[in-house]
């Protein structure tokens, strides 16, 4: 590949995830291999998984190579591919100007530890005079939540957004009571358990206080549910002005993270139409233990086999105890003829 080139800002997100029920290799963005998938599965101990996204508003739609292989063509900005398999290791991840192999926006080689979970992003440097892009690395991973639970991440990649705090705002409509107040309700000092309930409806989450650009929250674990989460200017408070809100949907048992891309309005202004906030469905990590299953079959074939014993000696018990009451039933017999004769 040619020299680096500063002529395209660029945020590029690498997200590298471990996937333990993924088996396939991505050949083209936005678009899982399927084919051949059985033939074609890693051991996941042995192997990272590779995302990648355009995050850089108004820079051109790029092409992205792992080892001098395309892996992706044409990415436009807020675009999100699916995970790629990777063996861990060393690997060159290069990224050019689409259809302009000669023009490199990004190129750096990336160890990926077995079983790592990674983020390396070509992000626009702070200082917009100094131009081009420095590349930052992330620490990815994220556990599955439980079941009734879904883990939240936010990224900060607005370039001229200030630091901000981030706000959960929990939707009132699952949190509403069936039960509607009467006027005379309406006008009468609320109790404690409706107050509660008025805070629970209303209540806000603060995931993450003074983050800055190029900074990505850890996760957290909240209910799953609708939220809106609110970015805000950091605030002693947390009650700084909105600088965007989104509403989004967290699913049970699954890892989220809200991307901030693209610059936000400065003072007057109206929102510009390249600051979105882009919520993802990240890969995450259960712990598995082997041969759990087999244990609890066998305990169940052991707890089978004593049913079966039990039930095998109350049977010769009760053969045994029906004998000997026909044995005594026989001698009693005997002894009552006998006695017949001996009177005869």
């Amino acid at each position: 590949m040619p020299d680096s080139t500063r002529s395209t800002a660029l945020v590029l997100v690498l997200s590298v995830a471990l996937v333990a029920s993924a088996a396939f290799v991505g050949v083209g963005f936005g678009q899982q291999a399927e084919d051949d998938a059985d033939d074609t599965e890693l051991s996941t101990q042995n192997t990272s998984y590779l995302r990648v996204a355009h995050a850089a508003p108004g820079a051109t739609s790029v092409d992205v190579y792992v080892d001098n292989e395309t892996v992706a063509e044409g990415v436009a900005f807020d675009t999100f591919s699916d995970y790629i398999a990777l063996e861990s290791g060393n690997h060159t991840i290069t990224v050019t100007v689409v259809d302009r192999p000669d023009e490199v926006v990004f190129n750096e080689t990336v160890d990926f530890e077995p079983r790592s979970v990674t983020t390396v992003t070509a992000a626009i440097t702070a200082n917009e005079s100094e131009g081009g892009v420095v590349p930052v690395a992330y620490d990815d991973s994220a556990a599955t939540p439980a079941d009734d639970e879904a883990a939240l991440r936010i990224a900060h990649l607005s370039p001229n957004a200030p630091a901000v705090d981030i706000v959960a705002v929990e939707s009132g409509e699952d949190n509403a009571t069936e039960e509607t107040a009467t006027e005379t309700e309406a006008n009468e000092t609320a109790t404690e358990e409706e107050e509660a309930t008025d805070e629970a409806a209303t209540g806000e989450t603060v995931l993450a206080e003074n983050v800055s650009y190029t900074e990505a929250t850890e996760y957290a674990n909240v209910p799953a549910g609708d939220y809106t989460v609110e970015v805000r200017v950091a605030a002693e408070d947390n009650d700084g002005s909105v600088v965007a809100s989104t509403d989004l949907t967290l699913e049970s048992g699954v890892a989220h993270t809200a991307w901030a891309l693209g610059n936000v309005p400065e003072d007057g202004e109206e929102m510009p139409p390249t600051f979105r906030v882009v919520t993802t469905q990240d890969a995450s990590r259960t712990i598995d233990f082997p041969g759990a299953e087999n244990e609890t079959e066998g305990t169940d074939t052991e707890t089978e086999s004593e049913e079966e014993e039990t039930t095998e000696e109350e049977t010769t018990e009760e053969e045994e105890t029906t004998e000997e009451e026909t044995t005594d039933e026989e001698t009693t017999t005997d002894e009552e003829a006998t006695e017949t004769e001996a009177a005869t």
